[in-house]
């Protein structure tokens, strides 16, 4: 049983290892964009590419692996994020970081469609609650991109190099490759362990069948979800991609930046965390309008504001907000087991999806208008959502068990 609650824990580690890997890839090449003189336009484009790509292998990786494969897919994303990061520090053009985002998005697709069928076949223990599940996964990956710009913001401000030099962010790709090679080798051992131990983990899957969900005779609400969080989820990436540049077109130091973005996610990933082992709130609209307010306010403070002090104010907000958006959004595509397996594939192209239109249509704005304009606009996406959300739960709430109004 411990050895078994080990390898559970390690399930949650690498994913949020691998997405250390992505922040740090990301967030630099976006600074260093901005510092080379791109255009907002140019800098959303970099981020856009990596979730196009992202998108697209996905639903290339998702047909290919299997139990048999995902190992041989793990460690390959790991191998290719070390020659990822080798090759981004040897070059100082902007026209190069578009191909090696595009190679960052394989990177990423090979590895997290390959981890989720890893999980599986490693994980066979005894089952957790859907909101718990739903709190962890969150909280992981939220912990290892925030993580990302902080390490990046920090490393890039020790060295002494004005301006954008390549030499100033070596050692972000220092860290990113170890982290990879890391995680490679994690997984690696973490296959052979559970094969080892298969005789055990089988015996501790057999036991009496867990009793039947309490929200198995829920209305499958998972298309609102694609919806409204698709819809929160560009705002989201919208940020993620736009403000590296904003904040150097204000003079900030690179450290300031990481920290900002790392307020966000950290605030997403504790939030995330509280909401595990909360029951109803996923089909209350009265409680989504709330955490809907909060992104709103957040994003408005960001939009009004200039100052370091506005920003990290409008971060923790937001993340709070995101927090709760992306646990919705797992929620509903796992709380019915048969249905479960479309929903994540529509969740993961919607993820894609909305990580290029949102930054494009935002640096286009921010190029021809001002910063504050997408940040405006995203807070009427985000209205007409919760406005679209809160009908939608308003009219199934009614039909609901007694269980989930506690």
């Amino acid at each position: 049983m411990a050895k078994s609650s080990f390898t559970r824990s390690l399930i949650y580690v690498f994913p949020g290892m691998m997405d250390m890997v992505g922040g740090i890839i990301a967030f630099t090449a976006l600074v260093r964009a901005s510092k080379l003189g791109a255009s907002t336009f140019e800098v959303a484009g970099v981020g856009a590419c990596e979730s196009g790509v992202y998108l697209l292998v996905s639903l290339l990786v998702g047909r290919l692996v299997s139990s048999r494969t995902a190992g041989f897919f793990i460690i390959a994303a790991c191998t290719g994020s070390v020659i990822l990061a080798t090759l981004f520090s040897q070059v100082n053009h902007v026209i190069y970081f578009f191909p090696l985002m595009m190679m960052s998005g394989t990177n990423m697709a090979c590895f997290f469609v390959s981890f989720q069928v890893f999980m599986k076949a490693v994980d066979t223990g005894a089952n957790k609650p859907i909101p718990f599940s739903a709190g962890m996964y969150t909280m992981s990956w939220s912990i290892g991109f925030a993580l990302g710009p902080f390490v990046s913001g920090f490393l890039m401000e020790l060295q002494n190099t004005a301006g954008e030099d390549v030499s100033r962010c070596v050692p972000n790709y220092i860290v990113a490759a170890c982290l990879a090679i890391a995680t490679g080798i994690g997984v690696f051992l973490l296959k052979h362990h559970a094969e080892a131990h298969g005789a055990e983990t089988h015996q501790e899957a057999i036991p009496a069948p867990a009793a039947e969900s309490p929200y198995s005779k829920m209305p499958d609400i998972s298309w609102v979800s694609w919806v409204a969080c698709g819809t929160g989820i560009m705002v989201f990436w919208l940020i993620m991609r736009i403000f590296p540049k904003e904040a150097t077109s204000l003079d900030w130091p690179d450290r300031t930046k990481g920290l900002v973005l790392f307020t966000m996610l950290i605030t997403q990933a504790a939030t995330a965390f509280a909401l595990k082992h909360t029951k109803s709130w996923m089909y209350d609209w009265r409680r989504i309008v709330l955490f809907g307010m909060c992104g709103i306010a957040g994003l408005a403070t960001m939009a009004v504001g200039d100052t370091p002090a506005a920003y990290f104010a409008g971060a923790v907000m937001f993340g709070v907000y995101t927090g709760a958006l992306f646990f919705y959004y797992v929620f509903h595509a796992i709380v019915h087991p048969e249905k479960c397996a479309r929903c994540v594939s529509v969740n993961e192209s919607i993820v894609g999806s909305v990580g290029v239109a949102g930054p494009l249509w935002a640096g286009f704005l921010a190029d021809h208008f001002t910063f504050e304009v997408p940040y405006f606009v995203g807070c009427a996406f985000i209205a007409a959502a919760l406005i679209f959300q809160s009908l939608m739960h308003h009219k199934y709430v009614k039909q609901l068990p007694e269980i989930t109004r506690t």
